[in-house]
């Protein structure tokens, strides 16, 4: 039985696995890389039913000798007995070992037994229970070490990241109110304080926890106030938050314009309720590109009026693998592209 459930198979199974998900490979999405970048726990959770279970199929019957003076209490693996015998200092047995490092054998010199007294010292029943509870502590263990988002460590919020390069790192939250920080349910990337709104650890520009809600349940942060509409921690321009909806990233819209990122691409009112979301890359239709203004500006002079808008803006984001169309107009990113270049 343990040739064929030894570690050898399941590492074949293993690389079966690997093979069959290599042939399937398509990115995942935001919140798939999350539960991905935790996964790697189970890799020592493997190793440890591994080794486990050859443990546990191949589990010899020990022989346990406790010198105590004149007396040592064997265990025999022939039998299975344990008793107290009777013997002089320094006998050896079989195997050439004395006290406690005499395993596999039994006593055998000079031997004398107290039959009215039998020793249970470690049955292979609690080693093997003995073994799962170390193997659930590290397993359990890893899997905190491994834990992301907003931590409370004594009196302050940190925001916990975990990569392959850094391993675990505490971000300090900066000038949040800590009585009054909290949290959000429905999308556990936002928080909020009496003063603002924070995505990822990070505040986000003009927001106030006055009707603050987060749009989505997944790492594309979309959320709204009772004034601006957000996306990670940027503002949406000149979204309207009492008719914004998210389509599907990079897209989203309102009743005046529809918006890729968080810029507006200046549709007219027909195309606006026209658009659909077609997204056939599906590589790269997740892509967030986040760009520092004055660069963006070099490249997109169109949108040189973001300059002169009554709240100072740093960076826009967008997601230019995006495509979309509305009334024959096809759309890549925030630009319209001729139909005959497809997407």
């Amino acid at each position: 039985m343990k040739y064929i459930l030894g570690p050898e198979i399941i590492w074949f199974l293993l690389l079966g696995i690997s093979i069959l998900i290599a042939r399937s490979n398509t990115p995942p999405d935001f919140p798939m890389d999350g539960f991905i970048d935790k996964s790697w726990v189970l890799v020592a959770l493997c190793g440890l039913m591994t080794f486990g279970l050859y443990f546990f199929l191949s589990y010899p019957k020990f022989s346990f000798s406790a010198n105590l003076g004149n007396m040592h209490i064997c265990r025999s693996p022939y039998t299975g007995d344990t008793d107290l015998c009777l013997q002089p200092a320094g006998t050896r047995h079989r195997n050439g070992l004395s006290g406690w490092n005499a395993f596999y054998d039994h006593c055998i010199d000079g031997r004398q037994h107290n039959g009215s007294r039998n020793f249970k010292i470690l049955k292979p029943g609690l080693m093997k229970t003995v073994f799962l509870v170390i193997m659930v502590l590290i397993v359990v263990f890893l899997y905190k070490s491994c834990e992301t988002g907003y931590v409370k460590k004594g009196h302050n919020w940190v925001w916990v990241t975990n990569d392959e390069n850094f391993g675990s790192r505490d971000h300090w939250i900066e000038g949040i109110d800590m009585e009054s920080f909290k949290v959000l349910r429905q999308n556990k990337n936002f928080a909020i304080d009496k003063y603002s709104a924070y995505f990822r650890g990070r505040k986000i520009s003009y927001a106030t926890p006055d009707g603050f809600v987060p749009l989505t349940d997944n790492a594309y942060g979309y959320a709204k106030d009772n004034y601006r509409v957000f996306f990670d921690n940027e503002v949406i321009l000149k979204a309207d938050p009492a008719t914004f909806e998210v389509l599907e990233f990079p897209y989203s819209r309102d009743k005046n314009d529809v918006y890729n990122g968080t810029l507006p691409m200046n549709l007219d009112k027909n195309d606006v309720e026209a658009f659909k979301v077609i997204n056939d890359d599906k590589l790269m239709k997740g892509s967030k590109i986040t760009t520092l203004l004055s660069e963006f500006l070099k490249f997109n002079p169109e949108y040189q009026w973001i300059e002169n808008l009554d709240i100072e803006v740093n960076w826009v984001i967008t997601g230019s693998w995006g495509t979309g169309e509305a009334n024959g107009k096809k759309y890549k990113g925030i630009k319209q592209v001729n139909r005959n270049e497809g997407f």
